[in-house]
């Protein structure tokens, strides 16, 4: 049963807490059962400020700035999705929470599920709002800034050309009418941020513990299964421009039992363009969902039957998804992947390129290249199965060496060399 803090004032001002020496800000108001509030990368818990006075008629809500985010402290420290997820479970230890109903929008969805994991006696229920840590694909502005080119670009933030040209180019996107033009001020709040040093190089470890240039590393769904009994709340923008749509899907189809909830007109902030569904979509799942109740033994149970394959929906069963194998190159679909078909026609290819570079060695095809292509094809090349004596090449090293090889180095006959 959970310790219940009584707050009986609604005042949202940020307060300060030390833990491991280190300063955290955090925000709480409301009495009731806890209500853990995450942020995500480059935010604050200011962003949920707005719902935090109609949370707090029944929930006790906390709403911390992650390390190196916000008012809280920004050292070189480790700023992993694991050391978030532990940090959280010591502030619920310090502001006296034994349970919480946990929130995760973006990155602070990873911090939630990684706390599920970790922590399993400490979550009675979790809800994902466009949460990171699903599949591969994110923005393209995260991936460039996860690459070494932005710690050239990024501290030129400090400069007023080029903080005016960054403005611009938010206000641009605001009157673009695109996807991302729909979270243009979220956007240049994040960049607001960016000048100070501190909050630059924290912003920048963050995002490559989860980020780099070819995307996410950090997925939940290897361990998605051990949300079995967990009662799980997703919700998606159907325009979301970093974390597509489709990652609420996966997710969906990942986790047994759980709830998604598209916002039609939302991008990656649909808590903050929809606010009052957001709230109705949230405390109705609270109310008709009872906290989990942990028991090791089914636990153990799953960790030892392992995770059941993953069924990913096509296309024409996500409305307007995009899928994500053809979302990037031009839209062609990046085949030969492992746990993905191959296009008709791949694997034949395939075998001509392994045909050609194996031609002159001493091997058949390679074993990569059996286990990537259809290796009973009609048109298998039938020199690929022949194994063909290794071709020497005669450079004039060699032939030196067999000039001398012949005649021996006083002119006798010298060694038989091999060739």
């Amino acid at each position: 049963m959970a310790r219940r803090r009584r707050t009986t004032d609604l005042d949202t001002t940020t307060r300060f807490t030390v833990i491991h020496g280190h300063e955290r800000a955090y925000r709480v108001c409301g009495s009731g059962p806890a209500l853990l509030l995450l942020h995500g990368i480059g935010d604050s818990s200011a962003s949920w400020v707005p719902l935090m006075r109609p949370l707090a008629e029944r929930f006790t809500v906390i709403a911390p700035d992650l390390l190196g985010h916000g008012e809280s402290a920004k050292p070189r420290a480790d700023y992993s999705v694991a050391a978030y997820a532990n940090g959280m479970r010591d502030l619920l230890d310090v502001l006296g929470f034994d349970t919480a109903t946990v929130v995760g929008h973006s990155l602070g969805g990873g911090v939630a599920a990684q706390l599920t994991y970790q922590h399993p006696t400490r979550v009675d229920r979790l809800a994902l709002v466009a949460s990171g840590g699903v599949a591969r694909e994110v923005s393209v502005a995260l991936r460039w800034a996860s690459t070494p080119a932005a710690d050239v670009v990024l501290p030129m933030l400090k400069f007023p050309p080029a903080r005016l040209a960054a403005m611009a180019a938010i206000e641009l996107l605001r009157r673009s009418g695109t996807d991302i033009g729909r979270d243009a001020d979220e956007l240049g709040r994040v960049l607001d941020a960016l000048p100070d040093v501190a909050a630059r190089g924290a912003f920048s470890r963050t995002l490559r513990s989860v980020v780099d240039w070819r995307g996410q590393v950090v997925t939940m769904l290897d361990r998605s299964y051990l949300a079995e009994a967990m009662p799980v709340q997703l919700v998606w923008g159907a325009h979301d421009a970093v974390i597509p749509v489709s990652h609420g899907y996966i997710a969906h189809d990942a986790m047994p039992g759980s709830r998604l909830e598209v916002f039609g007109e939302a991008g990656h902030f649909p808590h903050h363009q929809d606010p009052d569904r957001f709230l109705e979509v949230l405390t109705g799942f609270i109310d008709d969902t009872d906290p989990v109740a942990f028991d090791q033994e089914r636990w153990r149970r799953l960790l030892r039957e392992g995770r059941h394959p993953i069924t990913r929906p096509v296309d024409d069963e996500i409305p307007g998804a995009t899928n994500p194998a053809t979302a990037s190159a031009g839209g062609r679909r990046r085949e030969g992947r492992r746990g993905r078909r191959l296009r008709p026609g791949v694997g034949q290819s395939l075998l001509r390129k392994a045909a050609r570079r194996w031609r002159y060695s001493g091997s058949s095809i390679s074993p990569r290249a059996k286990r990537s292509a259809r290796t009973d094809s009609p048109e298998w090349p039938d020199r690929c199965r022949q194994r063909r004596r290794p071709t020497v090449r005669k450079t004039r090293i060699h032939r030196a060496m067999k000039k001398i090889g012949a005649r021996g180095k006083n002119g006798n006959q010298g060694p038989a060399w091999p060739w």
